[in-house]
């Protein structure tokens, strides 16, 4: 899964995108396409678009039954993209000095725990080391990702792995 700023200026900069080409009006995104941008599962674009909604850059429709139907740029959320310096401020994804936080959703987090007896707050556990794990692969440092897995295997044996194995390829986008 991608992590929460990249998603969150990748929402924003195809909303704009949107805006440019059809009537203000008519610029939304539906859930299925907010997925297919972030290429992640429906349940998990809830954690993108209430952050960007809590940020004041997005308005989403929220019909009864339906945690959202659709989402769209508000004008501080125009604001923001239209000026790059800000934007790269408020979501600056090329920060070497800082690791990025990986946010893989609940429905994420359950569809790879299932079929295993891992107990929830381990899998939680797994999901929030992820951001150092990645940060240093990116680097090309494996010895964080051979401490992960030793400490998976010591842990709570294949179950156990096999979460954080999946939970690192969900991480990167990959379907396992």
């Amino acid at each position: 899964m991608l992590d929460l700023e990249k998603g969150c200026r990748t929402l924003l900069l195809e909303l704009f995108k949107l805006s440019q080409k059809t009537r203000l009006d008519e610029h939304i995104l539906l859930p299925q396409q907010v997925a297919m941008i972030l290429r992640v599962d429906l349940a998990d674009t809830i954690v993108f678009v209430d952050f960007l909604e809590k940020k004041g850059y997005i308005r989403c429709g929220r019909p009864v039954g339906s945690h959202y139907s659709w989402i769209k740029l508000t004008s501080q959320g125009l604001e923001l993209v239209m000026n790059p310096a800000n934007l790269d401020t408020v979501f600056d994804v090329n920060a070497a000095d800082e690791t990025p936080m990986i946010a893989l959703g609940a429905a994420t987090l359950d569809k790879i725990a299932e079929g295993t007896d891992v107990p929830d707050e381990t899998v939680l556990e797994i999901g929030q080391s992820l951001s150092d794990v990645v940060q240093a692969l990116r680097q090309q440092n494996d010895e964080p990702l051979r401490a992960f897995l030793s400490d998976l295997i010591l842990r709570g044996g294949i179950d156990t792995t096999m979460v954080g194995v999946k939970a690192l390829l969900a991480a990167h986008g990959v379907e396992w």
